[in-house]
């Protein structure tokens, strides 16, 4: 996301991945908001032997808080202190659920 719409239609970048498989990375993709799974693909580095390994993870802007989430003006807007404690509560009650997860061990 850029401060006016989404990067894609502001300017593009895919195929992001093909562009630095082109310098000669080892490219993996995962989910940037998945630590469990943003863990596992770190867990395999190097991916490949003689190669720099590169993750590309795909997020979304303002994940985990409701009323930020994908919303471009949060980009450049700073919370108020109502904002800011709501959404304190909301990442803390996230967080209290990855660190219960058995997956999080």
């Amino acid at each position: 996301m850029q401060i006016t719409s989404t990067t894609e239609n502001v300017s593009g970048l895919e195929p992001l991945a093909d562009k630095f498989k082109a310098f000669g990375y080892s490219v993996r993709e995962s989910d940037g908001n998945n630590p469990a799974g943003l863990a596992e693909v770190l867990r395999q580095a190097p991916f490949e032997p003689g190669k720099p390994s590169l993750i590309i993870a795909q997020t979304v802007k303002g994940c985990g808080v409701s009323f930020m989430e994908d919303a471009v003006g949060w980009h450049h807007r700073v919370p108020n202190d109502e904002e800011f404690a709501r959404a304190m509560e909301e990442l803390n009650a996230a967080e209290a659920g990855i660190s219960a997860s058995p997956s999080a061990r």
